[in-house]
């Protein structure tokens, strides 16, 4: 099904954006890619998903973007582990998966290596 850049936009900000409505926006991290269930998240002893809420701006050209910047990610015990994809949930444990990111580079996470992301660093495209 094609849509319009509206339709797109309207779809990232009703999901992931300033007027989300259907879900909270919790993001999440992987070992691998999720599917389409948020398969292989991070389960590092301390490590939580984070709200992600007041992270973004509104959509446009197909791409939501983060104006906020996002974590710390931590953990409190286990060896680290390489990221390779971020994820979007409606609830801080369990709750409905909604999407993935594959990043450009992967990152390690762990004990002595919190994630942040920086204001620009994380976009969704639909």
């Amino acid at each position: 099904m094609a849509t319009s850049d509206a339709v797109a936009n309207l779809i990232l900000d009703r999901y992931l954006g300033t007027s989300a409505e259907f879900f909270g926006r919790y993001m999440s991290l992987h070992t691998a890619d999720p599917g389409g269930n948020g398969a292989n998240e991070v389960a590092l002893t301390g490590y939580s998903r984070d709200n992600v809420g007041s992270a973004w701006g509104t959509a446009a050209a197909r791409t939501l973007t983060n104006t906020a910047a996002i974590g710390p990610f931590s953990a409190s015990a286990g060896a680290d582990v390489t990221v390779t994809h971020i994820g979007f949930w409606s609830g801080s444990g369990g709750g409905t998966f909604i999407c993935s990111v594959q990043l450009d580079t992967p990152i390690t996470f762990g004990v002595g290596s919190p994630v942040n992301f920086a204001i620009g660093a994380v976009s969704v495209t639909a």
